[in-house]
């Protein structure tokens, strides 16, 4: 089992034990039946934090999406679908995919 460390507390860290975390973006495009590739941006205290893209090789990724439904409020942000065209390596890519997107800058 995987634990992560809100598992681990009985109770909630403190904000000063918190990364700043105000923008968050997490998208899982689907390549192939067995294959996701996975993309996510944050940002922390008003900068560029973290952004990273998850495959199993170094390659090239080239990938444009629009978000083609309504967004859904979830919690601490948003949810919604895109369409997206592009290339992962020498594949080009089409489809549609699942977004999260959280804002917290004010």
């Amino acid at each position: 089992m995987i634990r992560s460390p809100q598992m681990l507390r009985a109770q909630p860290l403190p904000p000063s034990r918190k990364i700043p975390l105000d923008f968050f973006t997490y998208r899982i495009i689907p390549v192939d039946e067995d294959t996701r590739l996975i993309l996510v941006a944050t940002g922390v205290a008003g900068r560029p934090g973290w952004l990273a893209a998850y495959w199993r090789s170094d390659i090239a990724v080239e990938i444009t999406g629009t978000v083609d439904t309504e967004w859904l409020y979830a919690g601490m942000g948003y949810i919604g679908g895109f369409r997206y065209h592009g290339r992962i390596a020498e594949h080009r890519v089409a489809g549609l995919a699942y977004l999260e997107y959280s804002d917290r800058r004010r």
